[in-house]
């Protein structure tokens, strides 16, 4: 019997398959893991506890922020609360938002301007943001990683993925 070689060149082109197959899913899966990672801030975007998501989409809470997205899942009403200033309002609208404090002060003039939505209510400090977040359904505000653990049980955190 002559072995000619094609069974083994069959042999080395379903081995070369396999292998290309398994790096394109392992590919596949770093990149969904990545995709998911929650993003890393000293912040912490916090709901109402009567708000049913647990994790929102950094460009939907960029979108919610900009007054964009105005209705949870469930269809009710969506609450925006922000800082008046402060390194916890820089460091929200850098992390979440991809906005300066300028950008976005001047982004909500506008829009209050032109008539197409009205401002989120400012607050000065992160007690006062945190207090009316627990109280208001279907809130969103956010405060500092420390002041969120300080006070657990105010609000819900939301973790935010890339």
């Amino acid at each position: 019997m002559e072995n000619n070689g094609n069974g083994n060149k069959k042999k080395t082109f379903a081995i070369g398959r396999a292998i290309l197959i398994l790096a394109v899913l392992a590919v596949c899966c770093v990149t969904a893991l990545k995709a998911a990672e929650a993003v890393k801030s000293t912040v912490a975007v916090i709901v109402n506890k009567d708000v049913a998501e647990t994790t929102m989409a950094q460009k939907d809470v960029e979108a919610t922020f900009l007054g964009k997205n105005t209705k949870w899942g469930d269809k009710s009403k969506i609450t925006v609360y922000t800082l008046k200033s402060g390194d916890v309002h820089s460091a929200f609208l850098s992390d979440y938002v991809n906005s300066t404090p300028a950008k976005f002060k001047s982004y909500w003039k506008k829009q209050v301007f032109t008539g197409k939505a009205d401002a989120p209510k400012e607050f000065k400090d992160e007690k006062e943001m945190i207090d009316t977040v627990s109280k208001t359904k279907g809130a969103i505000g956010y405060v500092s990683v420390e002041f969120l653990k300080k006070n657990p049980d105010l609000a819900k955190n939301v973790t935010v993925t890339k």
